[in-house]
């Protein structure tokens, strides 16, 4: 049991957020071509149980022009003995067109597939589309505002299925302290565009310290709130990882 929880708070602590923060998945292109990063983790203990912990992150971006592709996909894992106490995932895919030639107003489409076990969201599907603001663009500092509506259905572990029109609206910055420290932060409001007292916010903030050119250490705390969440699932959840990124 002391085992678990050191890799629960070390790696994954606590249970993976609802909404996927995709502004922070971002990968600055200032020039034509491809861009990449991928994460990796996995942790083997064994003493009176056998404890397994398999994360994994992958961020492909093209950008040509005032076009960007961007595809995301991430999965994260953890069994102790014949129990699951973490399995979640998904893939994201998101096309961006820049409407001016400074690139501040961007128009965007995105689909996207969801899993998670211990939110008891045995399929999330949804896509939609929508604008994003550059509101400040420099070296050091980039602020965002992003307004988009979306179509989202969600097959519950109990069968039960979900269909909802949700508006998804976004604040985010990112500052650079030097040229190791930086942070990331960026809070999202999803609610159903019907129902407006049925509606998700999530936060999570980010601190990187670079260690070689291509290495980067993160740290990032995320919490989220669902007014509606399904049967059995506290409104509230909390997410800390600690991780390695590589970047090509």
């Amino acid at each position: 049991m002391r085992s678990l929880l050191i890799i629960l708070f070390l790696l994954t602590s606590a249970a993976q957020a609802q909404i996927v923060n995709i502004e922070n998945q971002r990968l600055q292109a200032k020039e034509n071509g491809w861009l990449g990063s991928i994460g990796l983790n996995m942790t083997y203990i064994k003493n009176t149980r056998e404890i397994w912990q398999i994360g994994s992150r992958v961020r492909v971006q093209y950008h040509q022009d005032k076009h960007t592709a961007l595809w995301l996909s991430e999965l994260n894992f953890v069994k102790a003995g014949q129990s699951d106490f973490l399995n979640n995932g998904f893939e994201h895919l998101r096309y961006n067109y820049e409407l001016t030639d400074s690139g501040r107003l961007v128009v965007e489409a995105f689909r996207q597939m969801q899993y998670n076990k211990v939110q008891k969201i045995k399929l999330r599907s949804l896509f939609g589309a929508g604008f994003r603001y550059n509101v400040i663009d420099r070296d050091s500092a980039q602020v965002n505002l992003g307004l988009h509506a979306m179509y989202e259905f969600e097959e519950l572990s109990n069968e039960e299925s979900n269909r909802h029109f949700r508006m998804s609206s976004y604040l985010s910055f990112d500052f650079q302290f030097n040229k190791n420290l930086g942070i990331n932060s960026i809070t999202y409001y999803q609610p159903d565009i019907a129902n407006f007292t049925d509606f998700r916010m999530s936060n999570e903030t980010s601190l990187r310290t670079k260690i070689t050119e291509k290495l980067d250490l993160k740290v990032i705390f995320r919490v989220t709130y669902d007014e509606k969440p399904p049967e059995g699932v506290p409104q509230n959840t909390v997410y800390l990882m600690n991780g390695v990124v590589f970047r090509f």
